[in-house]
């Protein structure tokens, strides 16, 4: 994804403002794991901010929220063409669970192949084949078994995984649960209590 010049960090985090403007600057929209890449921050560091940030619009692609800008005319360009290159990438690629498996089989073994690795993971019950291990490694360009870059990528499907289970993001508002006494009637005077109790008198 091609980004204008002119990103600005502060000591130790991204602000909001450098987001707004990594995102609206951005040719087809920007998921965390992106941003994270060019600004050179992990995404756990900004997350929390990306949905309170005013100007932005959230949509989740390909089991993935991204971040676009919320003026409909670029919003519509950006989900255009980040269409167009997702035709571009890999075919397939594994679930942010399958990806977390694979990345921990890849530091844990830096020799063997990816056919000894997805051979692994089924011996394991997990459905990865060869494909999804090929496709999961171009994604994040890791070559051979770059150590770094394996670590990265899998921190990066950790908070993905995270975030898409979070409260927020199971429920749009608090959910209510609502108390029903599981004895109504006294068991020592007979009083029917109140409701939201069930205490006798006694």
């Amino acid at each position: 994804m091609e980004v204008q010049k002119g990103v600005f960090l502060t000591v130790g985090h991204l602000d909001k403002q450098t987001v707004w403007h990594v995102v609206r600057n951005s040719s087809a929209g920007l998921d965390s794991s992106e941003i994270g890449r060019l600004v050179g921050l992990l995404p756990r560091s900004f997350m929390a901010q990306l949905r309170k940030i005013q100007g932005l619009r959230q949509d989740k692609y390909e089991k993935r929220f991204v971040y676009y800008s919320d003026e409909e005319h670029t919003y519509c360009i950006q989900r255009s063409l980040r269409s167009e290159e997702s035709k571009k990438m890999p075919k397939k690629l594994p679930s942010d669970a399958e990806a977390i498996f694979i990345l921990v089989d890849r530091i844990k073994h830096s020799g063997p192949s990816v056919e000894q690795c997805a051979q692994r993971l089924r011996k394991k019950g997990k459905s990865v084949s060869i494909v999804d291990v090929q496709n999961l490694l171009a994604y994040h360009d890791i070559e051979k078994n770059a150590g770094y870059f394996l670590v990265r990528a899998l921190t990066e499907h950790l908070y993905q995984l995270a975030g898409n289970i979070s409260l927020k993001t199971l429920f749009r508002s608090i959910p209510t649960i609502p108390f029903v006494p599981l004895i109504e009637r006294c068991l020592h005077c007979a009083y029917v209590g109140k409701a939201k109790t069930g205490l006798g008198r006694c």
